[in-house]
């Protein structure tokens, strides 16, 4: 029982852990693009 919980826990930290990465990931590419789209103008 108390692995499971454990497992459960370490599931939801990865998922976390992944979506904070992607968010980071999708902000830092957003702010290339803003850069390169004022570079060309």
């Amino acid at each position: 029982m108390r692995l499971r919980v454990r497992s459960n826990s370490l599931e939801e930290a990865r998922a976390m852990y992944k979506y904070a990465t992607s968010t980071e990931a999708l902000r830092e590419l957003s702010h290339l693009d803003r850069r390169i789209r004022q570079s060309n103008l």
